[in-house]
């Protein structure tokens, strides 16, 4: 991949260069990497990945990858959906509700019946549950808050 940037000046350091080379041929790790685990990986400081992002133009070392990840083709939940679906012998619906049946036969042996009767039960003695999430977390937080609401939990 060839990685375009808000700059590209035209000497780099050496350094620069094995990040600018990481990037181009890892990009989709680089964009969920922090700068610690990038660091790590290239035997660089955190600083001098930060001195690289602002020598490229960008802000700091989040904008540099959502300036990456604007370039990275990948497939949207939707599309990754649809791709899992699409595999196998097309009974589309009849292996979405097997997976999904997996997924909560496998959560039913995986849970601990008691600690399970204690939150629900420390949730209905609450009376009031604060539910916070950002992100991708959003949409398990509305379900929660949705399913808790409809039981009389005031929710926040």
């Amino acid at each position: 991949m060839i990685v375009e940037l808000p700059l590209r000046p035209e000497k780099l350091t050496s350094a620069e260069n094995i990040i600018i080379e990481y990037i181009a041929g890892h990009s989709r790790e680089f964009i969920f990497m922090t700068i610690g685990q990038l660091a790590s990986v290239l035997n660089i400081s955190e600083a001098t990945i930060s001195r690289f992002a602002k020598h490229m133009g960008c802000e700091d070392f989040k904008h540099l990858k959502q300036v990456v990840l604007g370039q990275v083709e990948h497939p949207g939940p939707v599309q990754r959906l649809a791709a899992t679906l699409a595999e196998g012998d097309g009974a589309l619906p009849a292996r979405f509700f097997a997976q999904q049946r997996y997924c909560l036969e496998r959560t039913m042996e995986l849970l601990d019946q008691d600690q399970f009767r204690q939150a629900a039960q420390a949730v209905a003695d609450a009376g009031r549950v604060f539910v916070h999430a950002k992100n991708a977390s959003r949409s398990m937080a509305r379900l929660l808050s949705f399913r808790l609401h409809r039981i009389g939990v005031e929710i926040r």
